[in-house]
Formats: C-alpha cells, structure tokens, sequence
C-alpha cells in the first residue's frame, strides 16, 4: 500500500501545472530513479518528496518512520534552498536517500 500512495503522489507532484515545485519535483523523481540504480541497485523504496521549510541549518532530510500524512519513504528538501544550483539540490538528495 505504501508504494501505491508514493506512486500516486509522485504523479500528482509532476502533473500539477500550478504548483511552483513541480518540476523540481520532476527533476528529483527521476534522479532518485538514477541514484537508485547506480548507487542502491534498485533497492531503496520510491519516496514522497516533499517541500516543507524546516530549519535554516538544514538542507533536508529524511523522515524516519511514518510522517504526518502516514507515509513512508518520505525526503524533504527544504523550501529555504530550493533556488540553490540543481548540483547542490541533488547533492542533498543523494545524501537523503542514504538514510533510507
């Protein structure tokens, strides 16, 4: 069940036109596609990304167990850096996914 809700968030995140993180979102979902079979041999699970603003020292992170929404597998970038350089946003991605 929860890849079902990941897969169905992933596709409202890319296809929602008037939401200013959709092609970041875009962009992150298939990095995570690359990153996961490059670096993971497919085995990390697909998550929700999410844009919440969290702490000014923070870039983002990984939710550990279930979050608000009940959803696992979830890596927040945090909307403070999303204007960063791609490079850098992917940077911090990456780094997410290895706490899966």
């Amino acid at each position: 069940m929860d890849e079902v809700m990941n897969a169905a968030i992933r596709d409202h995140e890319i296809q929602t036109e008037d939401w200013k993180f959709s092609m970041l979102a875009n962009q992150l979902y298939t990095w995570f596609d690359r990153f996961n079979e490059r670096f993971f041999d497919h085995t990390l699970q697909p998550p929700a990304i999410s844009f919440r603003k969290t702490r000014m020292n923070t870039f983002g992170h990984y939710v550990i167990d279930r979050n608000d929404f009940g959803l696992k597998w979830n890596i927040n970038i945090n909307r403070l850096y999303v204007d960063r350089p791609l490079m850098e946003v992917l940077s911090t991605f990456l780094h997410e996914m290895t706490h899966e």
